[in-house]
C-alpha cells in the first residue's frame, strides 16, 4: 500500500466568481520527489495555500500523515507546520537579515530555540548542505539569484521537515543555475529523505527530477503519473504545454551557443 504523507482529495476554491480549484486530487507519496506542473494561473499558489491551512477551501479534504487540515484547530495547524519547510518564489529572504540571521529565523520563532551556540550549528549544518559555508556574515543584496535560492532553502530545512514545499524554484534562473538548484533538490531528497512537492512550470526540470508528475488544468489534475508514462499523453493540452516548453528549451539553447 503507497505510503502518502498528504492526500487531497476533491478539492475546490473559489474567489467569488472566479473557480480556482475545480476538484483537485492528488497523493503525495512519503520520502518522494513530486512535481505539479501546469502554466501559470492554474491554481498551483492557491493549492499550496490550502495544504499549509493558510486558506480554506471551499469543499475537498486534505490530510497530513492523517491530520484533517480543513477542520484542524490553530495548534494542530501550527503543530504540522513545524514539519513543512516551504521554498518560496523569490526566496523571501528578510533584506535587513544576514544569511545567518534569515536561516536561524525559524528555529528561534518557530522551534522556540534559544541557545546560540546550537542555533549556529544547525545554520552551518544547513549551509554546508546547500554548499554555502562562508556566506553566514552576507546580505541578501550580496547574493546571486542561485545563491538566495540556497539560502531560502537552508531556512527551509532548518527545522528538519519531513516536507518541503518548492514554489518554481528555478523561477528567473539560468539553465545551469536551474540545473544546480535541480541537482541540489536530489540530494536533499536523497540524504534528507526529505519529501518533496514542487509546483513549476518548468517542464526540463521536473521531468529530469520527478518521481510522479501531475499536470494541473482549468482547476483539476487533469494527467499523474511517474514520467515516463506522462511522457505518453494523449492529453491535448499537456501535449501542446509540452511542445512549447520543449521550444523554448531549444531556442534558450541555440542562444547559448
Amino acid at each position: 500500500m503507497t505510503d502518502l504523507i498528504l492526500d487531497i482529495q476533491d478539492l475546490h476554491k473559489s474567489f467569488g466568481p472566479q473557480q480556482v480549484l475545480r476538484g483537485v486530487n492528488i497523493g503525495v507519496e512519503r520520502g518522494k520527489i513530486t512535481v505539479i506542473i501546469g502554466k501559470s494561473g492554474t491554481g498551483k499558489s492557491v493549492l499550496f495555500k490550502n495544504i499549509m491551512g493558510l486558506q480554506k477551501p471551499d469543499s475537498g479534504e486534505i490530510f497530513y500523515e492523517g491530520l484533517d487540515v480543513v477542520h484542524a484547530s490553530e495548534r494542530e495547524l501550527l503543530d504540522m507546520r513545524r514539519n513543512i519547510g516551504y521554498l518560496f518564489q523569490e526566496a523571501a529572504l528578510f533584506d535587513s537579515l544576514t544569511v545567518e540571521e534569515n536561516i536561524a529565523f525559524p528555529l528561534e520563532e518557530m522551534l522556540l530555540w534559544t541557545e546560540r551556540g546550537k542555533i549556529r550549528d544547525r545554520v552551518h549544518e544547513m549551509l554546508d548542505i546547500v554548499d554555502l559555508l562562508g556566506a553566514e556574515k552576507k546580505y541578501p543584496s550580496e547574493l546571486s539569484g542561485g545563491m538566495r535560492k540556497r539560502v531560502g532553502l537552508a531556512r527551509a530545512l532548518a527545522i528538519n521537515p519531513k516536507i518541503v514545499l518548492f514554489d518554481e524554484p528555478t523561477t528567473g534562473l539560468d539553465p545551469v543555475l536551474t540545473q544546480n538548484i535541480d541537482e541540489l533538490i536530489q540530494k536533499v531528497n536523497r540524504t534528507l529523505a526529505v519529501t518533496c512537492l514542487i509546483i513549476s512550470h518548468d517542464i526540463q526540470a521536473a521531468f529530469h527530477i520527478a518521481d510522479k508528475i501531475a499536470f494541473l488544468y482549468d482547476g483539476v489534475i487533469e494527467v499523474s503519473g511517474a514520467p515516463h508514462e506522462v511522457r505518453r499523453t494523449e492529453h491535448p493540452m499537456l501535449k501542446l504545454f509540452m511542445e512549447n516548453a520543449m521550444n523554448c528549451f531549444k531556442d534558450t539553447e541555440a542562444v547559448r551557443s
